[in-house]
């Protein structure tokens, strides 16, 4: 079982992954680019125990998450920096405040649908 698990992860990293590499900063909206222009540093709220997606490893974020924060600083030429220390309903609170920006690995519900906006799901291209 363990097996399928990872074999699936793998799978959708690997499924998902041209999504990055042929995304340029062109694609994105003047209002897109703007944002990122006046805002390189981009604060981040993770659950610190939501493995495999993300989760502290020695004081560090690791995970399928943080690999894609790495692989967006790289196409965007921005920063993404991890809120450390807080638990799950503290980044949520932070979140609400404006006091973080992005928040990963987030369910969309009807009570979160009043305070956040989120982001479409993801689709592969088609080849």
């Amino acid at each position: 079982m363990k097996v399928i698990r990872l074999f699936l992860l793998a799978l959708f990293f690997f499924c998902t992954l041209p999504l990055f590499a042929d995304a340029p900063l062109a694609s994105l909206t003047q209002s897109e680019r703007d944002w990122l222009a006046t805002n390189p540093t981009i604060r981040v709220g993770m659950d610190s125990a939501y493995a495999p997606y993300e989760w502290l490893d020695n004081g560090h974020f690791v995970g399928m998450a943080v690999d894609y924060l790495h692989l967006m600083e790289q196409k965007l030429g921005v920063r993404f920096d991890i809120v450390k220390g807080k638990s799950w309903a503290e980044v949520i609170e932070m979140a609400k405040r404006g006091e973080i920006d992005l928040i990963t690995s987030i369910v969309q519900t009807p009570e979160r649908l009043k305070y956040f906006t989120f982001s479409p799901p993801t689709a592969t291209p088609e080849r």
